[in-house]
Formats: C-alpha cells, structure tokens, sequence
C-alpha cells in the first residue's frame, strides 16, 4: 500500500504526515503485526523525516537545516523519487508529495494505490477549501488512486471533527491548527485516520488501544495549551498515576520545558487538578485555566513578576 498525501500549498500535509506516522506507531506497541509506516519525502522543500521532530525541540535549527536541503523539482529528482515510490517494497508507505498538480507529481505518484487530501482555506486567493480540494479529487481520478479520506485544515479552528465514513468509504472530518512544531498525535482526526488506513484500508485488526487511549487521563500539548480530559473510565488513584506517567513522558520529549504562562483547557477531577498545579507549578511561572462560561483563562497560580498574570486576572 503506497498512500500519497496530497493537498494545496499551505495545508499542514508535512504537520499531518508526522502526526499520523506516530499515531500509527502507538498503535503498533499493542499490535506487533502492524508494519512500521515508512515515509517517502516526494518534494525537494527542504522538510524530511527529521524536520517536525527538529522543529519541536529545536525551531532554529530546523529552519537552517530546511533552508540547506532546500532543492528544486528536476528530473533527476523526479526520476529518483518516482523509482523510489516504484520500488518500494515496505507494506504500508506513505508519499508526501508537493502541493502543486503537475506532470512532476503525477509522474512520482503513478504507482501509489491510494490518497489522503487536505485542504486548507487560501487566506491569500480567498478560495475556499472545498474548491481547492476539487482539482485533487479529479487528481486522484486521473491516476486511479483510492480516496481514503478528504480532511478539512481548519487553521484557526479549536477543536478536531470526525464524520461517520459514508458509501463512498471515504474518510471525512477537519483537523485544527496545523503548525510545525505542535504535536498533533493525539487529535481525533488524525488517531481516525490511523485507525481507518489500518482496519479498513489495510484490513488489521487491532486487539488494543494507542499509549494515549488507553489512558484514563488524557493529556497532550496544543501550542501554548495543555488539553485534558478524561479516558478509560477508573479512579482517582489510577488517574493521578497516569497523569504523572503522562507528564513525565511529556517532559522527557521536550514537550514541557517549562517558562512564562502555561494555559490547561479541560476537565480534572479535584485530585488530578491539584496535582497538576503543583507539578507544572514547578515548571512554569504561571498557570492559567480555562473557564467555560466566561470563555477566557483565569490565572489560577502565579510566581510571575509580570502584573498581568497576577492571581485571578484573566486573559484570552
């Protein structure tokens, strides 16, 4: 199986590529038949593998290290890349390809069997992401590649969705706020799609759930937002203990390194929320949470010198 990712320029298609590889890859802990998701960086943009983990932890020297590899669409290139996607014999590979429909990629996705499209509204055109989405649909159709699913990137949304799949066996939904350098392997899109390549697509069955489902607290970094909730239904001994699993994990992967103003959005119950203060008290200045009726953050604990984050100030 050989699935391209496509879209329009802008979209989040590398963002989405690494959010969905390791979404598979937490599958695969519980589910040892599952082949590893090997990737295929079909445009000379400067982005490979290494770029959204770089990006995460270094920014600085992810965008050197882009502008260095940085290269252009030759026939060399071309020619390298489509015996790449030809050749390739791992079981489940994925093709990110650039964002333009031309005689370049069509000839490097001529031997996929299938395709993801996202699309994105143009802020620059004001086109809207359904019409963009059209002319790669008609891609598609020209190369005779599966549509697996079609996902809105709702930059500026705040919140995933996931569409029942329809006759069509397409996947549909809108992921939110695609940016290099946020882990998005916890949005419910993006475990959706792992989830559909891997039953329906490829027809695995998973006997168990990912690292992050099968928790009974839910945490997960969204930028300058910590989100959390609940997950497999248990207790507050079991809670507390998976929260501190899961922020220990979190620490080690450099997704909290501490600093100014951390904001936590979501549901706690009394023991977790005072374990959560204290803990990321320790690592950040101030703390703020978010309070659903007056739809802002309220500063809940603060050692800042900044007035602005004085203890029940609020912000955005």
């Amino acid at each position: 199986m050989k699935i391209v990712l496509a879209g329009p320029p802008r979209s989040g298609k590398s963002c989405l590529r690494e959010g969905l590889k390791q979404a598979i890859l937490g599958l695969r802990l519980n589910n040892l038949d599952i082949p590893y998701p090997y990737v295929i960086t079909a445009c000379p943009d400067g982005e490979g593998a290494w770029f959204q983990a770089t990006m995460e932890k270094y920014p600085e020297i992810a965008k050197a290290c882009k502008e260095a590899y940085k290269g252009e669409f030759t026939p060399e290139f071309v020619r390298l890349v489509a015996d790449h996607v030809r050749n390739c014999e791992q079981p489940l590979t994925m093709v990110d390809i650039g964002g333009l429909i031309s005689d370049d990629n069509r000839e490097i996705c001529k031997s996929a069997t299938h395709i993801v499209i996202l699309a994105g509204n143009d802020l620059e055109s004001c086109e809207s992401w359904d019409v963009r989405m059209a002319e790669w649909r008609e891609f598609a159709k020209e190369l005779n590649l599966t549509v697996v699913a079609e996902i809105f990137s709702d930059y500026k949304g705040k919140a995933d969705t996931v569409k029942n799949v329809c006759s069509d066996n397409i996947l549909r939904g809108s992921v939110h706020y695609l940016k290099r350098g946020v882990n998005i392997v916890d949005r419910p899109m993006v475990q959706a799609l792992a989830r559909y390549i891997l039953t329906t697509i490829a027809g695995y069955l998973l006997t168990g759930k990912s690292s992050a489902e099968s928790s009974t607290y839910i945490i997960t970094r969204d930028y300058s937002i910590l989100r959390v909730g609940f997950g497999t239904p248990s207790d507050n001994t079991q809670m507390v203990k998976d929260a501190a699993a899961r922020l220990d994990a979190m620490q080690n992967a450099g997704e909290l390194s501490g600093g100014g103003l951390l904001k936590i959005n979501g549901p706690a119950s009394l023991p977790v929320a005072m374990f959560l203060g204290h803990r990321l008290s320790q690592l950040y200045e101030a703390i703020a949470c978010f309070d659903p009726k007056m739809n802002k953050y309220v500063i809940a604990i603060s050692r800042s010198s900044n007035p602005s984050y004085a203890v029940g100030n609020v912000i955005d």
